[in-house]
């Protein structure tokens, strides 16, 4: 599992609140998902991890039925340094975008 400071945790902990749950204890606590990913693999573990993870890593997949949540995105930029005119589009549009999918229902595959 990964730390209790990661979103992915807290979102897990909130769903399991949500059903009157308490949250499972971890065996096994890293950051690292290729160490998770590696566990998994060699042996007989569960965790909770994005899709595009499990998919890409070829794990199964269990029907778990989560509320669909955005995940926090964030611009960085360095400082005292002027942006070009593409990268100033990029970032005009890429609000654009979240604006107008804020709120919308996700749906789930």
């Amino acid at each position: 599992m990964q730390r209790p400071q990661t979103w992915n945790y807290r979102h897990l902990a909130e769903a399991f609140q949500a059903r009157g749950l308490a949250m499972p204890r971890a065996g096994f606590v890293t950051l690292s998902m290729s160490v998770i990913t590696h566990f998994l693999t060699e042996g007989q573990f569960i965790t909770a991890m994005p899709r595009s993870v499990a998919h890409f890593n070829s794990l199964k997949e269990l029907p778990v039925d989560l509320p669909v949540r955005p995940w926090p995105v964030t611009i960085v930029t360095l400082k005292n340094r002027t942006l070009s005119p593409v990268v100033e589009r990029f970032i005009e549009c890429a609000r654009e975008v979240t604006k107008s999918i804020a709120g919308l229902p996700r749906k789930r595959r």
